[in-house]
C-alpha cells in the first residue's frame, strides 16, 4: 500500500511538472506569434494590425494548443505505463512467491500491448506534424529573410517541436 501511494504521488508530481511545461510552451507559441506578427505587419494601420495579429495568434495558438494537448496526453499515458512497469518490478523484488508473478506479468504485458496499440496512431500523426512543421519554418525564413524579427517566426514551430520531442523521449523511456 505504501509503494502504491509513492507511485501515485510520483505520477501526480510528473503530471504537474509536465502540465506546467506544456502550458509554458503554449504561452511561448502565442506570445512569439504575436510579437513576430507585430514586427511583420508594422507598416499597416493600427486597426488592421490589431485584427491581423489577433486572428493569426488565435489560429496559431489554437493549432499549437491542440498539438501540445495531444502530446501532453501522450506523455501522461507513457508515464503511467512506465509506472506500471515499475510497480511490477517492485512486486517481483518484494515477493518471494514467483508463481503468481507470471500471471501478473501476462496481465501487465497485455495492458501494455493494448495501450501501445491504441496510441501509436496519435504518436505517428504528431511526429508527422512536426516533420512537416520544420520545413515550413525554414520556408518562412526563406520568404521573410534572416532579419531580427524573422527569427522570431521560428519560435512557435520550435516550441511545438520541443513538446512533441519531449513526448517521444518519454515514450522511449517506457521499457
Amino acid at each position: 500500500v505504501c509503494a502504491a501511494r509513492s507511485y501515485t504521488q510520483l505520477m501526480r508530481n510528473r503530471a504537474r511538472r509536465d502540465a506546467v511545461m506544456f502550458v509554458a510552451l503554449w504561452c511561448g507559441v502565442v506570445a512569439s506569434a504575436g510579437i513576430s506578427d507585430y514586427h511583420l505587419y508594422k507598416g499597416f494601420d493600427v486597426g488592421r494590425l490589431v485584427s491581423r495579429i489577433a486572428l493569426r495568434s488565435c489560429l496559431e495558438g489554437t493549432l499549437a494548443g491542440i498539438i501540445l494537448a495531444s502530446a501532453f496526453a501522450m506523455v501522461l499515458v507513457c508515464h503511467s505505463l512506465g509506472i506500471m512497469i515499475d510497480v511490477f518490478c517492485f512486486d517481483v523484488a518484494s515477493c518471494m512467491d514467483l508463481s503468481g508473478i507470471t500471471n501478473f506479468w501476462n496481465m501487465t504485458q497485455a495492458i501494455l500491448r493494448k495501450v501501445s496499440d491504441s496510441i501509436e496512431i496519435c504518436m505517428l500523426v504528431l511526429c508527422i506534424v512536426v516533420m512537416f512543421a520544420i520545413p515550413m519554418v525554414v520556408l518562412d525564413l526563406g520568404v521573410l529573410g534572416i532579419r531580427g524579427f524573422a527569427m522570431l517566426s521560428m519560435l512557435p514551430g520550435g516550441f511545438v517541436s520541443t513538446g512533441v520531442l519531449y513526448m517521444l523521449f518519454v515514450a522511449s523511456s517506457v521499457s
